[in-house]
């Protein structure tokens, strides 16, 4: 797990940022020389008391497992080069090399000096390492880590990746394929949508029918009963471990600012709890939602907590994970990669954000035709919670 923590000092007169990033790697894990280490992580650095105040040694060996921690002062404002990068990836004709140059900078304040401990030039397939957790800081926090590049590779090529909003997990249990039970719903024209100014989302059609073709089990929701009632209705009566919603949304820090459509009307954050959360907590218990996909939402732009907003949804509906996108993606473009996933999430020996890690591949490989290989394509989808 990584945590960057992104901190403003003044104390000398002028502004300058100190960026503390704190490596915990599992028990078995050896240790090595972190580059640059300097002593204690400030108390409260992350906030909610998500990890401990008091001075975590380089080195420390828990119960957790290894915490490596370094320290450095940032030449460049990382604030504002997270914020040239995700206006970047917002574009899509943004030149691919002016993209990688920006995620470089980030690579090497957040990733570099760990590189060693991280097995990044090891073959993926001889390394115990194959998935990095990030818990994100400030304006890190709607920035995809998957883009992060060194130089020769986006990290995505080496690691899955996936969000946590903090240290204390939800139960990460593995997803059961065998028993894969999908509620699938969207819209593509719904009078919702022209009610607030939102345009068609003319492939989510094909969407859901390449889903349930995938998935048979699969119930679907399309259009006029793509309601708010018929989905409460259905989760109160099938213990569905998938939850797939294909229509427009928002997601905010503020939950005023939270909301999807449904066919009528929106759904508000505190609806949502409602409509998700089955009114049988002993079902609820057995049978959670493994994941919740929100296809075509988008967090909210200025937002730098947005993406916490997303993650409360999921913990509020007892979601053990949600895939979203940082930022509305090509509907048509949306559709393959969500067929693609499910495609790849039938395979029992894969994980959640493995899937998510081989589509991604599978569009950055892609011919130039399809554009599917620029990252504003494919690195806005986000994985927050389990991994499994």
């Amino acid at each position: 797990m990584v945590y960057p923590i992104l901190l403003n000092d003044t104390s000398s007169g002028y502004s300058r940022q100190h960026l503390e990033v704190i490596l915990q790697l599992p028990p078995e894990r050896k240790i090595s020389q972190v580059g640059q280490p300097n002593g204690a992580i400030p108390s409260g650095a992350i906030p909610d008391g998500t990890i401990p105040s008091e001075a975590i040694p380089d080195g420390t060996i828990s119960d957790e497992g290894t915490l490596l921690h370094v320290s450095q002062w940032v030449e460049d404002d990382v604030t504002q080069v997270a914020a040239q990068l995700q206006n970047s990836l917002k574009i899509l004709r943004t030149p691919t090399n002016r993209i990688k140059t920006q995620a470089q900078q980030l690579y090497g304040w957040i990733i570099r000096p760990f590189e060693q401990d991280l097995d990044v030039a090891s073959d993926r397939n001889q390394s115990p390492i194959q998935t990095l957790v990030f818990v994100l800081d400030g304006p890190l926090r709607n920035l995809p880590m998957a883009v992060l590049h060194n130089g020769e590779q986006y990290l995505v090529e080496r690691y899955a990746i996936a969000i946590t909003p903090g240290l204390q997990l939800l139960d990460s249990q593995p997803l059961q394929r065998q028993s894969l039970n999908i509620l699938l719903g969207g819209a593509e024209n719904a009078p919702s949508f022209s009610a607030v100014g939102l345009g068609a989302l003319n492939n989510v059609g094909r969407e859901l029918n390449g889903i349930s073709t995938t998935v048979p089990t699969s119930q679907t929701l399309m259009d006029q009963t793509f309601l708010k009632t018929n989905i409460q209705q259905n989760l109160e009566t099938t213990p569905y471990n998938v939850v797939h919603l294909a229509t427009h949304g928002n997601f905010s820090s503020d939950p005023e600012q939270t909301f999807i459509l449904d066919w009528q009307q929106p759904i508000s954050a505190q609806e949502m709890d409602r409509m998700l959360n089955v009114s049988d907590p002993q079902r609820a218990i057995e049978h959670p939602i493994e994941l919740l996909v929100l296809s075509a939402c988008e967090t909210a732009s200025g937002d730098s907590r947005a993406a916490l907003g997303l993650a409360g949804i999921a913990i509020r509906a007892g979601a053990r994970s949600t895939l979203a996108t940082l930022w509305q993606v090509n509907d048509a473009s949306t559709t393959e990669f969500m067929v693609r996933f499910y495609q790849e999430l039938t395979n029992p020996n894969t994980t959640k954000a493995d899937a998510l890690r081989k589509v991604q591949l599978s569009f950055l490989n892609d011919n130039h035709r399809t554009r599917h290989h620029r990252p504003n394509r494919w690195a806005p989808f986000t994985l927050v919670g389990s991994w499994l």
